[in-house]
């Protein structure tokens, strides 16, 4: 369901891959093993397909819900028994939070194996990088930084004196921050 122009087809997946991936519970429609079924992309309820997984988590979408043509979608066990005939069902009390890491793997973030820094990226001689980050086009870093490893900041990022940030972080662009410690992980929108 992504566009192509900005994104790489993703690999599909099993569903038995994507359960041990969330730690949902899985109700097969029928008996089919879960290793057979594969799944090719994510999709929001109204377009998905039976090549696609989906999710439910707000209550308005319901009926939705129960005329989806997905082949799998990730549901509170509330609304489980709502679900439209054929339809897998990955149970999970966090169906968004479910979604969003099956889609993370679908749709995974560029790796890199070594540290490039922008020739037009400021960085103040005290600040500490770790491995494989990306330091984007005019990006001002400044006194006492840290940066983890496999961290990417976009372009036009400010990062003032003294900010922390964890490994594996995207600081998007044109973001500027001032007395904080990010944690590991984080993306962090313009």
């Amino acid at each position: 369901m992504s566009d192509p122009h900005f994104f790489h087809p993703p690999q599909p997946l099993s569903l038995a891959q994507i359960v041990a991936l969330t730690g949902s519970e899985l109700r097969v429609a029928n008996d089919v093993d879960p290793t057979n079924i594969i799944i090719r992309d994510v999709a929001p309820l109204q377009n998905a397909t039976e090549n696609d997984i989906s999710f439910l988590d707000n209550k308005k979408y319901v009926e939705i819900f129960t005329q989806s043509k997905a082949i799998a979608c990730f549901v509170s066990p509330e609304n489980a028994n709502k679900a439209p005939k054929g339809m897998h069902l990955l149970i999970s009390p966090t169906p968004y939070k479910a979604y969003a890491l099956a889609a993370q793997k679908f749709y995974p973030e560029p790796t890199w194996s070594k540290t490039i820094i922008a020739p037009n990226a400021f960085i103040h001689p005290s600040t500490k990088i770790g491995v494989n980050c990306i330091i984007d086009h005019n990006v001002y870093v400044g006194k006492n930084v840290t940066i983890g490893a496999h961290c990417w900041i976009k372009p036009n990022t400010v990062l003032g004196h003294g900010v922390t940030i964890g490994d594996n972080t995207v600081i998007s662009s044109n973001c500027s921050l001032s007395f904080c410690k990010i944690g590991s992980g984080v993306r962090l929108l313009p």
